[in-house]
């Protein structure tokens, strides 16, 4: 069983329905990645809006990856698909992990007429 806590200053504030569609399929891409990978225990997903900027966080408690390997991975297009998601709503994207340190992934929106 994993434990996910969810925070977020949202309340019941929309986004675009683009934008809540990629997070959405992020979120359900990383989910099922720690689920599939990571043999973790908690994961911790965090969305903040703040000055016309959304942040999305997501943290896991799994034993993590060399981030280059999933890079060149020829197998497999969750990093690729995640990627390519973010940049179609112009965020910016942060993605860290080391082995036996769970995973982080960033991402700042800024939102304003593009999106």
């Amino acid at each position: 069983n994993i434990i996910i806590k969810i925070n977020s200053n949202l309340n019941e504030q929309r986004l675009d329905y683009k934008i809540e569609v990629i997070l959405y399929r992020i979120v359900c891409e990383l989910i099922n990645n720690t689920i599939k990978h990571a043999s973790a225990q908690h994961i911790q997903i965090e969305l903040f809006l703040k000055n016309q900027e959304l942040t999305f966080l997501y943290k896991d408690d799994g034993k993590g990856f060399k981030l280059d390997e999933v890079v060149t991975k020829t197998e497999g297009r969750g990093y690729a698909n995640i990627v390519s998601r973010v940049r179609s709503i112009n965020g910016d994207l942060k993605f860290e992990s080391q082995p036996n340190s769970g995973v982080e992934v960033r991402i700042n929106l800024p939102l304003d007429a593009k999106n």
